[in-house]
This record gives structure tokens, sequence and C-alpha cells, in this order.
């Protein structure tokens, strides 16, 4: 999965920053920091409160079918649980982390982050840059949308109605 993959930037230090002004910098994160805007997750990130973000791409956004993320745009609920699936509480810094290691979500499941020679994922996602510090807490960005176990198999028409089954929509 990661045998070509490129050097991994070392950490940034944007220590006088948020993670929301540290993430808007990175020319590569405008959608997510629309949706963010979207759910108003933009200003809990801009808080006090320490939280890492694994940030998905622009390009790992529009790789995900139109109709997904239509659905996504339309229901709140469901960005929310995908949103917050990228939020873990507290600093994950994967220079200091074993090989193997799980993070809870503020979505409320873990995210597993594996550490190979030449290689860091979380979950399925390859992580491009790691370890970004901010004011309160980290960025690592990531080149694929993470979603919740209940929607890593589903299309773009079943998620909506796996959460209304669910009652969250």
């Amino acid at each position: 999965m990661c045998d070509h993959m490129p050097h991994i930037p070392k950490e940034r230090e944007h220590r006088d920053m948020t993670i929301i002004e540290a993430a808007r910098e990175q020319k590569r994160l405008k959608t997510l920091i629309k949706a963010m805007k979207c759910l108003e997750l933009n200003t809990v990130l801009s808080g006090e409160e320490l939280f890492t973000l694994f940030a998905p791409t622009d390009d790992a956004f529009a790789r995900l079918p139109s109709e997904t993320i239509e659905i996504l745009f339309k229901e709140k609920n469901l960005l929310n649980e995908v949103l917050t699936y990228h939020i873990a509480p507290g600093r994950a810094m994967l220079a200091y982390s074993g090989d193997h290691t799980s993070v809870k979500s503020v979505q409320g499941e873990s995210l597993s982050i594996t550490k190979s020679k030449n290689c860091v994922t979380v979950n399925d996602a390859k992580i491009l840059q790691k370890d970004i510090s901010c004011s309160n807490g980290i960025i690592h960005v990531i080149d694929s949308v993470l979603f919740p176990e209940v929607l890593q198999s589903a299309d773009a028409v079943s998620i909506k109605n796996i959460f209304q089954k669910e009652g969250k929509a």
C-alpha cells in the first residue's frame, strides 16, 4: 500500500495558529474547511481545547462519488458523523507513537494508526504530512476521506438509509 509513498515532511510549527487557521493555510484543504464551516466545527477547532485533526485533501474529497458528496452536504448529521470521525481529543503526535496505536475519535469509533519504515496510515489513508503543531492541537494531512464503520461499505443511496434506520437522519 505505501511502497512508493513520497517522503513525509517533518513537523511544521504553527504554534501561534489554531488548527483551523493552520488548515486554511494549506491550499489543499479547502473542501474540508468548507465542510467544517457548514457544521460550525471551525469554531470548535479554533478554541482552546486540544484536538488532533486527520485532514483529508481536496483530492481525497474529489475521489468520492458526486452523489456521496451531495448527500453529505445536504444531510448535516451524516456530514457530522464523517467529520467528527476525523477528529480525536488531545494531541496525537505520530513522532512519539509506536508502530501501531489507536485513538478514539470525537465521533466515538477508534482510528487505527500504523507506522512502518516508509509509511504511516490512519485506517487505510496514507498520511501525507504529519505532526503539524498548532496552538490547540495537531494536524495530519491524509489522502482519503475516512468513514465510520457503519458507512465504510455503503454507497451514496444507502448511506442515508443506514442513518435513517439508526435514527440519526
